[in-house]
């Protein structure tokens, strides 16, 4: 065979085995796209390469993209998933996921804001007293319709609701009766222990977050006595540590301040802030009671404008962007005081006829407008906008797909997907 006849065999690939051919056509194609992929691309075809060759490490790589998946699923969707196989169900029951869930789902808010919409009606048979059927729906930032997540059914249990506190898409139920822990998502119910007082006209209840060990904890603020006419009082402070405690225990430590009764404190950041009932303050320094729910012990938190009067006006404490925020009016404006690092930011202004128009304030929203609500409103309030608040839906007019009857209260939270079982075992 000459050296001609040899080069042309050489390029007639019909002498190829079609195996070998297959083969070198793959590996041709794979050398052509590398060659024309971006870099970025050529690091995540190494990196597959890599992984190919390390067959032992392969169970712990689909466990990762298992996560990865699964940390941007919808609750109910993975409530479904844990009964799958034994393997999903542990990914999906470990407290890291719960949380690295719940922390995409506080980023996913962020991105395409929605909430969940209480509402408590009046009973249609006794018109003083609260319907014991609570439907939740959850509403999307300017649409004109809210979606059922679900309806509570209590039986007659109580008469009366005080106002709720919430953190990390959990709600704290407050009656006349009992106590409740409420995961809105999925519709996990807890009823709390009773407790040694319980006059629900004289306490101060509130749910938080304890950063150290990841447990949620009910403080409950309650007074033994209380003599208005030469202002003394006798106070103590229980918690309750949800999937831990069977019983409520009280603090070593005494509260140092008197709060306002029937008034949810705010969580922020590990901590609960209670309003201070100032007609027992006798000249002591105004602000907030602070409770740490890591190490259970108080603090003082100054007033952010402690020159004003005593009995100046109106002021709103709520919770804004994980923050305590304190809602005051001064000089034909409610201004927004918002507490981080030890010190008071005033963060917005907005006019407001006088001290009983001020609004809630819900949530900042991108491009840093605010969600406010008033009633059965719910505005923007855009600061850098000439346009200083605009309404946006009301609450007793939006299109409910299950309709909810005659609301008479409203209460708007962040909505918070979260997986944290209430009703888990002591």
């Amino acid at each position: 065979m000459d050296l001609n006849t040899a080069k042309s065999m050489m390029l007639d690939d019909s002498n190829i085995s079609p195996r070998k051919k297959t083969f070198t056509t793959r590996k041709n194609t794979m050398l052509s796209i590398s060659r024309n992929i971006n870099p970025a691309d050529q690091e995540m075809l190494k990196t597959y390469k890599r992984r190919r060759v390390n067959r032992a490490s392969i169970p712990q790589l689909l466990d990762e993209v298992l996560m990865e998946i699964f940390i941007r699923l919808p609750a109910k969707t993975l409530a479904r998933f844990k009964s799958v196989c034994k393997a999903w169900h542990t990914i999906i029951s470990e407290p890291f996921f719960i949380r690295s869930h719940l922390r995409h789902s506080a980023f996913k808010h962020k991105q395409e804001p929605s909430f969940f919409v209480i509402l408590h009606a009046l009973d249609n048979v006794v018109e003083i007293t609260f319907s014991n059927n609570v439907p939740v729906f959850r509403w999307k930032d300017g649409q004109g319709n809210a979606c059922l997540v679900h309806a509570m059914d209590f039986h007659g249990e109580y008469q009366i609701i005080n106002k709720m506190s919430h953190c990390d898409g959990l709600v704290l139920f407050p009656t006349d009766t009992k106590l409740y822990v409420i995961n809105l998502t999925t519709s996990d119910v807890l009823r709390l222990p009773d407790n040694q007082e319980s006059d629900t006209l004289r306490q101060a209840t509130g749910l938080g977050l304890d950063p150290r060990t990841n447990m949620y904890k009910v403080a409950r603020y309650f007074y033994r006595s209380v003599d208005h006419t030469i202002g003394t009082y006798d106070a103590a402070m229980e918690v309750f540590s949800i999937g831990q405690d069977a019983f409520w225990r009280e603090t070593s430590e005494v509260p140092p301040y008197p709060v306002r009764s029937m008034e949810s404190p705010i969580h922020s950041k590990g901590y609960l802030f209670w309003n201070i009932d100032e007609r027992f303050l006798k000249g002591q320094s105004r602000g907030f009671l602070c409770f740490s729910l890591e190490d259970e012990t108080f603090s003082l938190i100054p007033h952010p404008c402690p020159y004003l009067p005593l009995n100046h006006g109106t002021s709103l404490v709520s919770e804004l962007d994980g923050e305590l925020c304190v809602g005051l009016f001064i000089s034909g404006q409610q201004q927004l005081w918002m507490y981080n690092g030890n010190q008071w930011d005033q963060r917005f202004s907005i006019n407001v006829p006088g001290p009983n128009d001020l609004y809630i304030p819900l949530d900042i929203l991108p491009h840093d407008q605010l969600l406010l609500q008033r009633g059965p409103h719910l505005y923007h309030h855009n600061h850098q906008s000439s346009e200083d608040i605009k309404e946006v839906a009301r609450m007793d007019q939006l299109n409910y797909q299950s309709p909810p009857g005659e609301p008479y209260v409203y209460m708007v939270i962040p909505y918070m997907e979260s997986l944290v079982r209430v009703t888990c075992n002591m």
